[in-house]
């Protein structure tokens, strides 16, 4: 639930960039709310290992819809997933406490994660 209302609050905020008369217009003509989450090719193993635990994990969740990760057993890669997304969304990966996130891409509303301010 703070997932969603987080996500809740990242959507109203691009309502009202995209109603400020300072956008950036490539910004705001590419951000949608109904797009939600999108992860492409992420790659992310722990700063610990040398070991990848998410592997290429490409999926979108578009506003409104509910998705289950799921893996065989322990050691599947799922809480590396979710952390290292994120971690990727609130800090930049040079201050990742517990994620070595080589490639990949994250962006919520169709804004890539590296592009807010």
């Amino acid at each position: 639930s703070s997932f969603l209302s987080t996500l809740s609050g990242t959507v109203q905020e691009l309502v009202r960039l995209r109603q400020s008369p300072q956008a950036d217009p490539q910004a705001t003509a590419t951000a949608s709310p109904a797009r939600g989450i999108s992860v492409s090719d992420l790659w992310a193993a722990h700063t610990a290992k040398r070991a990848w635990a998410v592997r290429g994990a490409t999926f979108a969740c578009r506003n409104g819809e509910v998705t289950l990760i799921l893996g065989d057993g322990e050691g599947a890669g799922r809480s590396r997933l979710l952390t290292a997304i994120s971690e990727h969304l609130v800090q930049p990966t040079q201050r990742s406490r517990s994620t070595a996130h080589v490639r990949g891409a994250v962006s919520v509303g169709g804004l890539d994660a590296p592009k807010w301010d």
